[in-house]
């Protein structure tokens, strides 16, 4: 039986990191494998329902700056590979990768540095530049979420490590009644942060809101701009029309009821929303930023994107489908059935097939 060994930030987060890793830990770990999920802090309450079988621990109980600790991860990492005989490491985010690519050397560990954002997103760390370059070079392989994103690597690294695409898989239960008619909503969802894009939202449906005003906007997540994109809702005199929901672990109660599911992101790593939102039958109007829209929707079939950042095209666009739809909810239908079929390509057990034949090369 191989051990395989997630290197995660901190389990007791609830992004989508952290969700997309506990189920893939759950799917790989029914089929055989001894899963240990190992945070670099934190991690002693998973936000995300492990099965009992996976064991999870942590390097350090209390949070702290990973410069200063770096010397001492290392060697607590090391400590932990080695007692548990792990066999194969995956650093659950390419910045893991300055502890991990230390702490094996001279140990027989598959190392796979697992990329959960794309090559140009850094998050103000220029740390993380150098993490991608170290296991580029060093690592055996690295795992992209997309093809575009894969390119990237190939072409700005020295790159000795195998790099294989992996999509995230849908996450969610999906409900087995779907419902057939769907409120007057567009739903988003992500955390509250900068790359988000909610502020280009909030601004895009203040242009058209008054003209649709049976419909209303739903935000559903929590973070560091909270107060700010309620200012700009106050700003834009858009609050009867908008609403921010706090996260929640019933998010498919949000995708049950929703039209349309809108992506303002400035970038994505690949959109985990998006194939969670078509698997519930909503077609996606997203902004085309890098990574992952491009990849997944197909221009009339599935959604529609819109040029990245341009509040006026995504305004459009919206107005144009809310309008459709009244008129003609064949053409919505149909389209809802093609997303239906589309995200099937997503599937826990799609995925985890393409990441059992990966951890058996």
């Amino acid at each position: 039986m191989k051990k395989i060994c997630f290197f995660i930030g901190n389990l007791d987060q609830a992004g989508g990191t952290e969700r997309v890793s506990s189920v893939i830990a759950n799917a790989i770990g029914q089929k055989g494998y001894e899963i240990h999920m190992l945070s670099l802090q934190c991690g002693q309450i998973p936000f995300f329902k492990l099965d009992t079988n996976i064991k999870y621990s942590q390097l350090f109980k209390n949070p702290g700056r990973g410069i200063i600790r770096l010397p001492v991860a290392i060697r607590k990492l090391r400590a932990y590979l080695k007692k548990n005989h792990i066999d194969v490491l995956i650093d659950v985010e390419s910045m893991l990768a300055l502890y991990a690519i230390p702490a094996i050397v001279g140990m027989n560990i598959r190392h796979i540095c697992w990329e959960h954002f794309n090559y140009n997103v850094d998050l103000g760390k220029a740390t993380r530049s150098w993490a991608r370059k170290l296991a580029a070079r060093f690592a055996d392989d690295v795992v992209t979420l997309t093809e575009a994103d894969k390119k990237l690597w190939q072409d700005n690294t020295t790159c000795n490590a195998n790099i294989t695409t992996i999509p995230n898989p849908i996450t969610i239960e999906i409900s087995t009644d779907i419902k057939i008619k769907k409120e007057k909503l567009l739903l988003a969802i992500g955390r509250l942060e900068h790359e988000k894009g909610f502020d280009l939202l909030l601004e895009a449906w203040s242009k058209i809101s008054t003209r649709h005003p049976d419909w209303r906007l739903r935000i559903v997540g929590s973070g560091q701009e909270h107060t700010s994109l309620e200012k700009i809702r106050n700003e834009l005199k858009i609050q009867e029309s908008t609403e921010l929901v706090p996260t929640t672990k019933n998010i498919a109660e949000h995708y049950n009821q929703a039209t349309f599911f809108v992506v303002s992101s400035r970038f994505e790593g690949f959109g985990l929303v998006i194939i969670e939102a078509l698997a519930f039958g909503i077609p996606v109007i997203s902004f085309d930023c890098p990574f992952g829209p491009k990849e997944i929707i197909k221009e009339g079939k599935h959604g529609w994107l819109c040029s990245n950042g341009n509040t006026d095209h995504l305004s459009d666009r919206i107005d144009q489908e809310l309008k459709s739809t009244e008129k003609n909810p064949d053409r919505y239908n149909n389209i809802s059935e093609n997303c239906k079929l589309r995200s099937k390509e997503f599937s826990i057990d799609h995925i985890s097939r393409s990441w059992i034949e990966l951890l058996e090369k």
